[in-house]
């Protein structure tokens, strides 16, 4: 169904150029593309700015999980066979935890996969590009983002441009400007995870279906984990909640060293194992909280929402789920001509009824974890006894 859209308009002034369209996603990664993937036939202008240059790395453990795969195919035509042009890439079918000195399996009837950051936000970008009535803007960082009578307008750093819009969909992350200058959020160490992670080779004893978690109580609610990438590679790394980092006074590099060098399980796996490229770090915002997440004319999705999974930290799947549900709100928007901060309240319910369930669970789950490792050591016990096969 096409929408009543406001007029798209270019001019140049001087050294500033000027465009303006309906809608701008601030953020190329898989919250944004899913949202402009959604609104594919909407008939708006739409302008999705990162700031990054694309192909581009994300620190990340690079599963793709079964919620962001079922999200696609419902948003992407021919899917399956765009997707399988991507080589670099390795179905998932279970994933085994470990905890101390017990293991449990887990198989996934969710169709799954590993595939680097590099690699699958391209490939969903590359689908954005197709839309005739939407663009692009790579390597253009908005450094002034300041609001209008109908709307918003962003100034790119170097002055150069100058992009008009009337609603903005902020998925440009924790740090970024809608997030910060829209939402007043701030980040949360208790609600935060800080990771670091680096590709190996020459892993013993990876499945190549398979992802491993490694826990035990000296890390609280921390845990280790090996995602097998394709062609031997493995993307390994070590997370844990912020505060626990900070009350501990914990190095995370230094962590994830002391890992590998010791005398466990992991230890053993990469004895032989080469390091290829450098041990890097970010931050996870968790779902664990609510955070501002709309207003008037603006809603936020991904991580700019704080929507990672709090017992895992993982974030794709609930970033391309916002996405989603962000462009629904942007539809219910511009057909009733009401972009008042009372309405986009319609997003924070379809968040909640999509995700909020899980958040909630697994924010319990990761709390009682956290501060009774008996619990831990007795549901490790009980799922042992029940692992799946895989």
């Amino acid at each position: 169904m096409l929408l009543k859209c406001f007029t798209f308009t270019c001019k140049s002034e001087g050294n500033l150029f000027e465009e303006n369209y309906d809608l701008a996603i601030m953020g190329g990664g898989p919250a944004g593309t899913a949202c402009a993937l959604s609104l594919k036939e909407s008939g708006l202008r739409i302008a999705v700015i990162d700031k990054q240059e694309f192909p581009k790395d994300k620190v990340c453990g690079d599963a793709i999980p079964g919620e962001a795969i079922e999200t696609l195919k419902n948003i992407i035509p021919d899917f399956d066979i765009e997707f399988g042009k991507i080589t670099q890439k390795l179905r998932i079918r279970g994933s085994v935890f470990h905890y101390n000195n017990r293991v449990f399996r887990q198989r996934w009837d969710n169709e799954a996969y590993t595939c680097r950051r590099l690699y699958f936000d391209e490939f969903l970008l590359s689908q954005v590009a197709s839309q005739p009535l939407t663009r692009i803007y790579r390597g253009d960082s908005i450094g002034d983002l300041s609001r209008t009578p109908d709307g918003f307008d962003l100034r790119t750093t170097d002055g150069g441009l100058k992009i008009s819009c009337h609603m903005i969909v902020g998925c440009d992350g924790i740090n970024g400007l809608t997030s910060r200058i829209l939402g007043g959020n701030t980040i949360s160490r208790k609600h935060h995870v800080s990771a670091v992670r680096a590709y190996f080779k020459g892993v013993s004893g990876v499945r190549e279906d398979q992802t491993e978690f490694y826990a035990g109580a000296k890390y609280g609610s921390g845990y280790f984990w090996i995602f097998p990438i394709y062609e031997g590679l493995v993307n390994a790394g070590f997370g844990m909640l912020s505060d626990e980092i900070s009350s501990a006074n914990i190095n995370l590099k230094e962590a994830f060293i002391g890992i590998l060098r010791g005398e466990g399980p992991v230890h053993k796996k990469f004895r032989l194992a080469e390091q290829c490229g450098p041990l890097e770090s970010r931050g996870i915002p968790l779902g664990s909280y609510n955070p501002v997440r709309s207003g008037e004319r603006f809603v936020l999705a991904g991580d700019a929402a704080s929507l990672a999974d709090p017992l895992s930290g993982a974030g794709i799947g609930n970033a391309i789920v916002s996405g989603n549900a962000a462009a629904m709100q942007v539809l219910r928007c511009f057909r009733s001509g009401d972009f008042s901060s009372q309405t986009m309240k319609a997003y924070e319910f379809d968040l909640r009824k999509r995700l909020g369930m899980e958040l909630m669970k697994n924010t319990i789950i990761r709390k009682t974890f956290s501060k009774f490792p008996l619990i831990t050591h007795l549901a490790f016990l009980f799922g042992e006894k029940f692992s799946d096969k895989i």
